[in-house]
């Protein structure tokens, strides 16, 4: 395999595999090779185009769609936020959708403009989930839609911020 400049394994063999790092470097053991992943490196960043910043830096709600164990897609309607040039959004560890991710990290986000509908967004990708103990990303995020403090969830809830990790980007228009 050649690792084109600014790559490395923690980053091309998730994309090529469908998985997270850890997954990978798992994967790849088996077979006599190491993951470093501690790697400074990245694979080149696929970003949001100039053209929808402004689109996905509103409060509009999405569609994240996630594939169910029987291969199925699942799609929800959620808040999320545009942080750092990436796409985020907040679950809580025990419903479908987290699972599902769990499962298999592949993952969309669609977002159109409510006010125009031939401006439209597809970012397709791995989620890469980590925790939220304090619950200050959803916190972040509600308060982007107007709603305060954190969530009701109860005391045995716990939340994650889970980052897309893009592999395409479409949008309209292009």
């Amino acid at each position: 395999m050649v690792i084109p400049p600014g790559g490395s394994l923690t980053t091309l063999v998730p994309r090529r595999l469908g998985c997270n790092p850890a997954a990978a470097a798992i994967a790849l053991q088996p077979h006599g090779c190491f993951i470093d992943t501690l790697s400074v490196w990245s694979y080149p960043l696929i970003a949001i185009p100039e053209s929808h910043v402004e689109l996905v830096s509103q409060p509009h709600g999405c569609v994240i769609s996630t594939v169910t164990p029987d291969g199925l897609v699942q799609t929800t309607a959620m808040w999320f936020l545009y942080e750092d040039g990436k796409i985020k959004f907040s679950l809580i560890g025990h419903r479908k959708k987290f699972r599902n991710l769990q499962a298999n990290s592949a993952c969309t986000f669609f977002l159109m403009n409510p006010t125009n509908m031939s401006n439209v967004i597809e970012v397709r990708g791995n989620a890469v989930m980590e925790p939220d103990k304090d619950k200050a990303f959803v916190t972040k995020v509600r308060e982007q839609y107007g709603a305060e403090g954190p969530p009701s969830d109860g005391p045995a809830d716990h939340r994650f911020v889970v980052t897309i990790d893009p592999s395409r980007i479409n949008t309209i228009p292009q």
